[in-house]
């Protein structure tokens, strides 16, 4: 069953007309008087009816947020906490910088973590290891992450993020030499719920369907969903072995 089909649930009924007819009959029943749609008691037991029937709805919502189909923000993270089902935390994006000397040297060129480069505006990656170029060569490729998380810094063509922002004496050049890609934002309420209904999957040792699910679409809140398929003509000898023949990205199906 999935989490769409269970029925919507109302923990105490807060509809206004029901909530302005139940006071109206119990101060006609303790005074024997009927009110008049003009009449200025009836009027106040209308704001009397507006204020239960806010704090019926701060109760549904309370107790709505118990529930993995309505919990979001923090009350789903505490939903999760129930199957160490953790929340997937923004990531940033990634790509391979080449440093390049001007000239030749005759020494090693160290080369620190840390040094900025940009696309030419507001976005800036920044090298996340050091290294050295030996003397005698030129060049150098290191890793470099985005220092804005979530997809902002994604899908930059090698060579667009070549502006230097920490000059380096001696090098001349930089640039990314591969596209720009990984960065994530915060898992969405939506996934994040997917996943937790998926969470008891986990445990099974056995290589069910429901657990390949489970961990692939942990790997990355891009992903959207995940079907996974069985190789039926195998011997029964290896059990149910699963592969992950669909992952959708956003835009993306592989």
């Amino acid at each position: 069953m999935t989490l769409g089909d269970l029925k919507d649930v109302e923990f105490i009924n807060a509809s206004p007309d029901d909530m302005l007819a139940a006071l109206l009959e119990e101060y006609t029943s303790i005074t024997e008087r009927t009110l008049a749609k003009g009449d200025p008691v009836r009027l106040f037991l209308m704001v009397i009816a507006e204020a239960f029937v806010r704090l019926r709805n701060e109760i549904n919502y309370a107790g709505k947020m118990n529930l993995l189909k309505y919990a979001e923000g923090d009350y789903l993270d505490h939903l999760g906490a129930l199957t160490d089902t953790t929340r997937l935390e923004a990531t940033a994006a990634v790509t391979t910088i080449k440093i390049t000397l001007s000239n030749v040297r005759e020494r090693d060129t160290d080369i620190p973590a840390g040094i900025r480069i940009s696309n030419g505006d507001k976005l800036y990656f920044a090298l996340t290891e050091s290294g050295v170029i030996p003397k005698g060569e030129t060049e150098i490729f290191l890793p470099a992450k985005c220092l804005e998380t979530g997809d902002a810094g994604n899908d930059y063509m090698a060579g667009e993020i070549k502006t230097i922002v920490d000059p380096i004496p001696y090098v001349t050049s930089m640039a990314n030499t591969t596209k720009t890609e990984g960065g994530a934002e915060r898992e969405s309420d939506i996934h994040y719920r997917e996943r937790i209904h998926e969470a008891p999957e986990k445990f099974s040792n056995a290589g069910s369907k429901g657990a390949y699910r489970y961990w692939a679409m942990t790997a990355s809140s891009l992903i959207v969903d995940v079907e996974p398929y069985s190789n039926k003509s195998w011997p029964e000898l290896y059990g149910c072995i699963y592969f992950l023949k669909t992952v959708k990205f956003p835009a993306l199906k592989f």
